[in-house]
C-alpha cells in the first residue's frame, strides 16, 4: 500500500492498496481521509477500485476514529489494509476478469 498527503496540513490524505502484475501496478482500493478541522463534514471513506477507478465506497470510518488515530495514522492504515486486503483482492480480481463470485 502507499500514502500521499492531500492538503490541510496533512489532515487530508489518501492511501492506496495496489497489486502488481508484471511491471505494472494497479489500484485495488483507495482510502480517502478528509479530517481538516475547518470542514463541517470529516470522514474516511474506503473505495473498491477496478481498472484503477474507484467504483464504490465499501467502508466509512467515523471522523472521531480518524481524529483519535491522527497521530498514529500509519498504524491505522497498516491495520486496516492487513485486516481487509483479501476483500479487495478477491472482488477486484473477479471484476477485472469479468467473473462473478458465487454468493454462499
Amino acid at each position: 500500500w502507499s500514502y500521499n498527503r492531500a492538503g490541510c496540513a496533512d489532515y487530508s490524505w489518501e492511501s492506496w492498496l495496489f497489486g502488481i502484475q508484471g511491471d505494472s501496478a494497479y489500484s485495488l482500493g483507495h482510502m480517502v481521509a478528509n479530517i481538516c478541522p475547518v470542514d463541517s463534514f470529516q470522514s474516511i471513506h474506503v473505495h473498491r477500485s477496478v481498472k484503477n477507478h474507484d467504483i464504490e465506497v465499501i467502508d466509512s470510518l467515523p471522523a472521531d476514529t480518524s481524529m483519535e488515530f491522527f497521530g498514529k495514522k500509519w498504524e491505522m492504515m497498516t491495520t486496516y489494509w492487513r485486516k481487509n486486503h483479501k476483500r479487495f483482492l478477491t472482488e477486484s480480481r473477479d471484476k477485472k476478469s469479468g467473473r462473478t463470485t458465487p454468493t454462499p
